[in-house]
């Protein structure tokens, strides 16, 4: 298991961190995510085969949100 931390720009309100969340949590080599709405500072946890490359480009894109 590892951690990933990045931010993420263009949040617009609360809830676009429970749509990312929500995209987040559909990938079973995502353990867990927290995304602050205040900072964008999104910290992941997650298995060792996904990069984060991949969760950017696989779940966050999917999920409309650009950094």
């Amino acid at each position: 298991m590892k951690t990933i931390e990045f931010i993420i720009q263009g949040m617009d309100c609360p809830s676009c961190v429970v749509g990312v969340d929500r995209t987040l949590r559909k990938n079973k080599n995502i353990i867990s995510s927290k995304i602050n709405f205040q900072t964008g500072k999104a910290t992941i946890e997650a298995e060792d085969t996904i990069s984060k490359e991949e969760i950017i480009t696989k779940e966050l894109l999917r999920s409309c949100i650009f950094f």
